[in-house]
């Protein structure tokens, strides 16, 4: 594939420049490929293209998957920017040879990174696996109690259910940060109550230890730079508050951005975040 063909030479430049202290020429990369400098250029040419145009066909897929999250404590901008890592992580991972449709793949890595930045926000500190792994129990049993009886758990039911004493249900209640409550009701979507219990994350399917939360943001204007032209990150910046400005209007990014040409996609998606969101458009 053409993109991993480009990373792969991507990764040969980083070897080299870490070893040597400076930025290696295609030439040298060329010799070390056995190859020559064009074909060198061509294959970091094709592979951009590639990953520009993945990307760019699934942007809509990123806010159809991030606007099914809204209301977890994570604002909608930050939704989507976890997804458009995710998206592209899964355009530089893909392997067509596997048989897996590309959609899907995405779906899972948009997801990942989605369900990772709900589930660290929700805690300034990171659990370790063996108490996730008993709040992720606490929950289920409390889910299922729900469901069967239509009320709040007592401290003794879930107990029961868990196996935990009532103690340890007490404990791993006050230690997450998340649960501040069983039965402390919160707004919920369209005005119903819920539980804190009800509104916390507990997948804990995070993408790999390597992304970190507090390089999502450079993440970000990496991957932007990676996959658009300067006017295309601009829209993005400008309307998702990223840039130094602040979130900017939209009748004011078109006419600072002139919309009328290829940016004519870009708007029906930032439109589309909005329709999704039950938002009236400012266009």
């Amino acid at each position: 594939m053409a993109v991993q063909k480009m990373l792969a030479i991507e990764k040969l430049k980083r070897s080299l420049w870490e070893s040597t202290g400076r930025e290696p020429t295609l030439l040298e990369v060329a010799k070390i490929r056995n190859t020559d400098v064009d074909t060198i250029s061509r294959y970091l040419d094709e592979g951009r293209k590639s990953r520009h145009a993945l990307v760019e066909e699934n942007l809509r897929l990123v806010s159809s998957i991030a606007c099914r999250f809204v209301g977890r404590g994570v604002a909608i901008q930050d939704l989507v920017q976890e997804g458009a890592c995710g998206l592209v992580q899964a355009v530089e991972k893909y392997d067509a040879s596997k048989g897996a449709k590309f959609s899907s793949y995405a779906t899972f890595w948009i997801q990942k990174h989605i369900r990772q930045s709900i589930y660290n926000d929700s805690r300034s500190i990171r659990l370790p696996r063996s108490f996730q792994d008993k709040l992720l129990h606490l929950k289920k049993a409390y889910k299922s109690i729900f469901d069967e009886y239509g009320r709040i758990a007592t401290l003794e039911e879930l107990s029961e259910a868990t196996g935990f004493d009532q103690k340890v249900v007490e404990h791993l209640i006050v230690a997450s940060k998340s649960v501040q409550s069983l039965d402390m009701p919160v707004d919920g979507d369209g005005g119903q109550l819920v539980t804190e219990l009800d509104r916390t994350e507990w997948e804990g399917c995070g993408p790999e230890d390597t992304i970190c939360r507090e390089m999502i943001r450079e993440g970000v204007h990496d991957a932007l730079n990676a996959v658009l032209s300067e006017r295309e990150k601009e829209v993005i910046l400008l309307k998702y508050g990223l840039s130094t400005e602040g979130e900017t209007r939209s009748s004011e990014i078109a006419r600072r951005c002139a919309p009328g040409e290829d940016l004519h996609q870009k708007f029906l998606i930032l439109c589309h975040f909005n329709s999704a969101l039950g938002k009236r458009s400012e266009l």
